[in-house]
C-alpha cells in the first residue's frame, strides 16, 4: 500500500469555498465530512439536512478541531 502524507489544518484557517469535500476531526475524536455548495452558498455535513451559512457555525456545532481536504487523503 502506498504511504500518504497530509497536513491537518486547525480551525484558525478556514477552507476555501470550492465545493471540495472536507474531512474534519471533532473534539470527541470522530470524523465527519463537510462540503460547501456554491449554488446555495451554504455548508453541509454529509448525512445531515442542516445547512450552515458560514464555517464558524459548522465548527461550533460539530466541535471541529482539525480539518483537511479529502483529495489530500485519497
Amino acid at each position: 500500500m502506498k504511504e500518504i502524507t497530509f497536513h491537518w489544518n486547525t480551525i484558525n484557517k478556514f477552507p476555501e469555498k470550492t465545493g471540495e469535500p472536507i474531512i474534519c476531526v471533532t473534539r470527541t475524536n470522530k470524523l465527519c465530512l463537510i462540503y460547501y455548495n456554491p449554488k446555495t452558498d451554504l455548508w453541509k455535513e454529509r448525512w445531515s439536512w442542516i445547512r450552515y451559512k458560514n464555517f464558524e457555525n459548522v465548527i461550533r456545532h460539530y466541535g471541529i478541531i482539525y480539518w483537511a481536504y479529502q483529495k489530500e487523503i485519497l
